[in-house]
């Protein structure tokens, strides 16, 4: 599933770290910290590990972030479909911080590197 045009999005926030309590990225069996530029796809663009760690790059406004995909946002863990689940630094990169009442969820539009 290569996706070499913009799409529609829903972003949320994921704290990757061994405190965040999800357990380590499927595709690295590794944690981060809130500072990596990681994603979790939720499972209908994860597409079963097939796009582990390829990039994405996502836009917001005139702000855009590279992260690389390393886990999965499961359906079953509620994550709807067409999610990215992101790190804070990659909501740092769209200039949207913690304190902005949209931080955790908002709309934005994304492609897949090759």
């Amino acid at each position: 599933m290569l996706q070499r045009y913009r799409q529609d999005a829903h972003l949320s926030w994921n704290d990757f770290s061994q405190s965040g309590g999800t357990g380590a990225a499927q595709c690295t069996e590794r944690f981060y910290p809130p500072s990596a530029r990681v994603v979790a796809l939720s499972t209908d663009l994860f597409n079963k590990k097939h796009n582990c760690l390829k990039v994405v790059t996502i836009y917001y406004k005139r702000k855009k972030s590279t992260a690389m995909v390393v886990d999965q946002c499961a359906f079953e863990d509620g994550c709807p479909p067409n999610t990215i689940d992101a790190s804070t630094q990659v909501w740092h990169d769209l200039g949207i911080y913690e304190r902005n009442p949209i931080f955790g969820g908002m709309s934005v539009t994304w492609t897949m590197a090759s």
